[in-house]
């Protein structure tokens, strides 16, 4: 039994096909919608707690978790029938979550835009104000070495800035410092002789393993920082 391979004529076809089928089945989306609301006003005569509606709404929006949530909902539920109910609304709402995201035109969301709310009463210029003044570029103040397009952004602040040739040994100096005592621990924790092993190559893998072995070589160099440099 073999089989015959298709043209490149009917694939077409058959996709062609497949999307008509998906355009002709998107306008049947809001037919297909579960009635939230005829459900919910049956629920709302069967159950008269008003903290059920409060602790469902924090369930569905992730702020309550689903242990105290059934706990709940064995004291708010009184019967069988008000937790079939219970259970075809939440059916419900998945339903039309999955299925047709998209509410019908004349649907009106009641819940408040809280995160619009707290972006208007923030203040807009205190992340500005904040930026031009920087207490100090030490690294173990940042408790990370800078990424490059942090570092030329805090250099960029300073163009106008005139500093002492001896602030930009001391910044040399102290890098230089940490550079050497990084490979010296790399150099320390390979081999226990360590005036013989001048000469040795030291490897990304063996700085990776030195900076996670020491707490404080971890705590200056960011996560980011070390993801990065495995790369290499």
């Amino acid at each position: 039994m073999s089989f015959c391979r298709e043209s490149k004529a009917s694939q077409v076809q058959a996709i062609e096909a497949y999307q008509r089928k998906c355009l002709e089945n998107s306008g049947k989306i809001y037919t297909t919608r579960k009635d939230i609301s005829k459900i919910r006003s049956r629920l709302h005569n069967l159950v008269t707690s008003p903290d059920y509606w409060m602790t469902l709404a924090r369930f569905i929006h992730g702020g309550c978790p689903k242990q105290k949530f059934d706990e709940a909902m064995a004291v708010y539920l009184p019967n069988n029938e008000a937790k079939k109910l219970h259970n075809e609304f939440i059916r419900a709402i998945l339903f039309n979550a999955h299925f047709s995201s998209v509410p019908p035109p004349e649907y009106i969301s009641t819940r408040p835009t809280e995160r619009d709310d707290q972006r208007k009463s923030f203040p807009q210029n205190q992340f500005k104000n904040d930026i031009k003044v920087f207490n100090s570029y030490s690294a173990a103040d940042l408790r990370h070495l800078p990424s490059l397009d942090q570092l030329s952004k805090r250099v960029a602040i300073l163009t106008d800035m005139d500093v002492d040739e001896a602030a930009n040994m001391a910044l040399f100096h102290e890098l230089k410092s940490f550079i050497v005592s990084l490979l010296t621990k790399c150099v320390q924790l390979r081999t226990r002789n360590y005036n013989s092993s001048r000469s040795m190559t030291i490897t990304p893998a063996q700085i990776l393993h030195t900076v996670n072995n020491c707490s404080e070589l971890r705590s200056i160099i960011s996560p980011s920082i070390l993801a990065k440099f495995e790369l290499y």
